[in-house]
């Protein structure tokens, strides 16, 4: 993470959790709009932010970019948890793209 003083990582943590309460709360693009420009800060591939991606990934495909929310999936899988949410947050996001695939799968 680049270096930020500890009132800007606390707004910056503040984003997060807007963020994430949005897509919680089913309000994709709102929270689309909040958590991509966090995405450089808060994750990097030797740094990686299974919670941020997670709930990124659950913004594109409710915001209907399924071919970007199944490039985050890939990411995502080859994270391993650090803990139990983060577990929790993986089978969710996998379970997302079985329903995704079942239905792409069901139109063709």
């Amino acid at each position: 993470m680049m270096e930020q003083s500890p009132e800007n990582l606390r707004e910056l943590a503040q984003k997060l959790t807007t963020g994430y309460k949005k897509v919680q709360e089913g309000n994709y693009e709102q929270g689309k709009e909040i958590l991509e420009p966090l995405m450089p800060i808060f994750h990097r591939s030797d740094q990686p932010n299974m919670t941020l991606l997670v709930h990124y990934g659950f913004a594109q495909v409710g915001t209907g970019n399924v071919e970007g929310f199944l490039e985050t999936y890939a990411e995502v899988k080859e994270i391993s948890p650090a803990n139990k949410r983060e577990a929790q947050l993986k089978d969710q996001a996998k379970s997302l793209v079985n329903e995704v695939l079942e239905h792409i799968h069901s139109e063709t």
